[in-house]
């Protein structure tokens, strides 16, 4: 039997702690699997003296992750602490500086440092893995890394943020509003205190750069990559999708369309019946297209205690198989020397777009705004009125145009809502066909 793999853990929250749970309680299945015993050896929290509900006995504690990274006796640091700054950064580099394995779970990062930190990884003989930053246990980075090798990728997509997707489920579901699904998505452990990044889409685009540095080879960054969160998504939106055979959805998407790629996050409207419009609540979904392979599709939990240190295990384990002198996999699937300095770029696309406009009633004012949207170019292929009543003071009108540019449908009904003071409200969402 090969020496005792000693893990370090930096950060003790859920996942610090269902992290330790599982370990402790699957030490002999663990061994068996990674012909090796994995044990928590340290361990950096802020308060010592929280009830985390596991067994800290004989494990030694710093108060500084860094000072643990940097002087704790550990193989592998694991680190835990999220956030692109002090102390998860200069924990994880100084960990590495020492030869020292590690693994986070930490996107924000990633998402910023990750060439970075893949370069210093390979400099000093260390693995830098980092699985469980992409939802949760669905093992999407290793299926890219390794799986997927002889694959050339044209395009990654899906739900990658659980808090966002149990909201626009939540409101379809319930009838209640943006702000009543919040907070019942954080009165359900679903939704952190500030769950900002989550609704504005910036989660997202964090695991969103991860994947489509692995996909295509380009550096980890979120320059470039287009951001529209659900906050401004309304129940009536909502309702009109429904009414139209649509979900509204948060997709996440890379693509590779000849010299460029495109990436976006965006709230789009989907077929009822599509894979991605059927995940519900707070589980993630990510599509994977090759030339090879063609269609590949994961669905799972996005986040949560145990999915999350699964994943984290999982890098553990695959440390804890690597033979001593035996060079280490490529932390980001390729050589880091050969990752692109990339900036994403907008590639003009056509796609259907629906549009709501509500209406303040008026003797004709229906015929007007049909002229109106036929004097600006819009092509329609549903345009519909489905609560309309004669003796309201406003009215709904529906529309789903035909292929065209967003910037065109946009400028257009800007116009109009500017132009005319019966339009009290306008609303375009893409619809996707994926």
């Amino acid at each position: 039997m090969k020496n005792v793999v000693k893990i370090g853990i930096a950060g003790l929250g859920t996942v610090g702690s269902s992290l330790i749970n599982i370990i402790q309680s699957q030490f002999d299945h663990l061994k068996i699997s990674c012909g090796r015993p994995i044990v928590v050896s340290a361990v950096s929290a802020r308060n010592r003296d929280i009830d985390r509900g596991v067994d800290l006995l004989n494990i030694e504690w710093f108060d500084d992750p860094v000072m643990m990274a940097d002087k704790a006796n550990i193989d592998v640091f694991v680190e835990l602490i999220g956030g692109d700054g002090y102390p998860a950064y200069d924990s994880i580099r100084a960990a590495i500086m020492r030869g020292i394995h590690v693994v986070t779970a930490n996107k924000a990062l990633l998402a910023t440092y990750g060439t970075e930190l893949a370069l210093l990884a390979k400099n000093n003989g260390s693995t830098f893995r980092f699985e469980a930053s992409v939802a949760g246990g669905i093992p999407v980075i290793k299926t890219l890394k390794d799986y997927l090798v002889c694959n050339k990728v044209i395009r990654v997509y899906g739900i990658m943020n659980g808090t966002s997707n149990y909201i626009l489920s939540h409101m379809e579901k319930t009838g209640l509003d943006f702000n009543d699904c919040l907070h019942e998505a954080k009165m359900c452990g679903y939704a952190e205190g500030n769950a900002e990044f989550d609704i504005v889409g910036l989660d997202s685009v964090h695991k969103l750069s991860i994947l489509s540095s692995i996909a295509f080879g380009i550096n980890t960054s979120i320059d470039g990559i287009d951001c529209e969160g659900i906050s401004d998504i309304t129940i009536e939106d909502i309702e009109a999708a429904s009414v139209l055979g649509y979900r509204i959805k948060l997709l996440a998407i890379a693509q590779l369309t000849g010299k460029h790629i495109t990436r976006r996050v965006y709230p789009v409207m989907l077929k009822c019946d599509s894979i991605l419009a059927l995940v519900e609540g707070v589980d993630n979904a990510v599509v994977i297209e090759t030339d090879v392979l063609g269609q590949l599709v994961m669905i799972g939990p996005g986040a949560g205690g145990n999915p999350t240190a699964s994943a984290v295990l999982t890098d553990i384990c695959d440390i804890a198989k690597i033979d001593e002198g035996k060079s280490v996999s490529f932390s980001l699937g390729n050589s880091v020397s050969a990752l692109d300095d990339y900036q994403s770029s907008t590639v003009a696309q056509e796609r259907e777009y629906f549009i709501r406009l509500k209406i303040l009633n008026d003797l004709g004012i229906l015929d007007k705004i049909t002229m109106q949207i036929k004097e600006n170019n819009i092509s329609y292929r549903i345009l519909t009125c489905p609560h309309e009543d004669k003796n309201s003071q406003e009215f709904s009108v529906f529309i789903i145009t035909h292929a065209m540019l967003e910037l065109s449908v946009r400028k257009a009904i800007k116009f109009i809502h500017e132009n005319n003071d019966n339009v009290i409200y306008s609303r375009v969402i893409c619809i996707e066909n994926l």
